[in-house]
């Protein structure tokens, strides 16, 4: 019998997922060369090695002890209150564009179904290093980052297995009404994981080279539906590439060179003054002339 893939809480066990050198900490170098080499197309996710793939209408349930049959309810009321906000007409957003919405919320920090990760892994290895930078730890070693990969030709694969040839159609039109018939309205839920980006994006997302990755059914964990997907004979083709701090100034330095720098990638006072911080020990060994 195979083991299932999912560990406890319905979140992916470390075992399904191929980790690139083994349990070993990759250099920048190694990291650059395996994602790189990685054939067809994949989308990445940045984070720290504990980190679960757990969208942030989960965690607010798990945080107010909401049961998660209750998210889809929750979810609808939490878009409606949204809304409402008259700080929100500005953005000029049909009523009816759920999808518009969610990405709006999810910009701004309220609970969504959605999922960040984005088309570019150095973009996803700052998101990992920020935040291994931000993470206080005891000891401090003790802790790596890590970017995911996922492969979306595998995804897109098995939700044409999962669709029917009519859902399909549906699903590949990739528009705010097709959004919502497939993973809002859907009676059943589908459990399943689907790529899903707004018409109008936001400067962020842009920037980021963004994409959602959008469960189905949110009264079970993002995990267990990209589980279900996967189906009882495969396991999601997932891999993960993790660093330890030991990397961290080699990283920086290069996604510098890439213009992949919390300046570029969050526009404005605050993304500069980020900047300068991913800077310090580079500032600190720049001998100052004059003195």
């Amino acid at each position: 019998m195979k083991r299932s893939p999912l560990g406890r809480r319905g979140y992916l066990a470390k075992s399904c997922i191929v980790r690139e050198g083994g349990r070993r900490a990759l250099s920048w170098r190694e990291f650059t060369e395996g994602v790189t080499s990685l054939p067809g197309r994949w989308i990445y996710r940045g984070g720290l090695e504990h980190w679960t793939h757990e969208t942030s209408l989960e965690r607010a349930c798990n945080a107010w002890k909401v049961p998660l049959r209750s998210a889809r309810t929750v979810e609808c009321r939490l878009v409606r209150e949204f809304q409402r906000h008259p700080e929100v007409r500005e953005y000029l957003l049909d009523a009816d564009d759920y999808l518009g919405w969610l990405a709006l919320m999810q910009h701004h920090g309220a609970p969504t179904r959605l999922l960040d990760w984005s088309y570019s892994p150095f973009v996803a290895a700052y998101f990992a290093f920020e935040a291994l930078l931000s993470d206080r730890s005891k000891p401090a070693n003790s802790v790596h980052a890590i970017v995911w990969a996922l492969d979306v030709e595998w995804l897109a694969r098995r939700i044409r297995h999962r669709l029917s040839p009519h859902d399909w159609r549906v699903y590949v039109r990739k528009d705010s009404p097709s959004f919502k018939k497939l993973f809002i309205d859907r009676r059943p839920a589908l459990r399943l994981v689907g790529t899903a980006i707004p018409r109008m994006l936001n400067q962020r997302l842009s920037l980021q080279q963004g994409v959602f990755l959008c469960p189905g059914d949110v009264t079970r964990t993002w995990s267990e539906n990209l589980s279900a997907l996967a189906g009882a004979r495969q396991r999601p083709r997932l891999r993960s590439f993790l660093m330890g701090r030991d990397a961290m100034e080699d990283a920086f330095r290069a996604l510098k060179s890439m213009n992949v720098t919390a300046r570029s990638l969050f526009p404005g006072v605050d993304g500069y003054a980020k900047s300068v911080a991913h800077r310090m020990r580079e500032l600190w060994k720049t001998p100052v002339l004059g003195t």
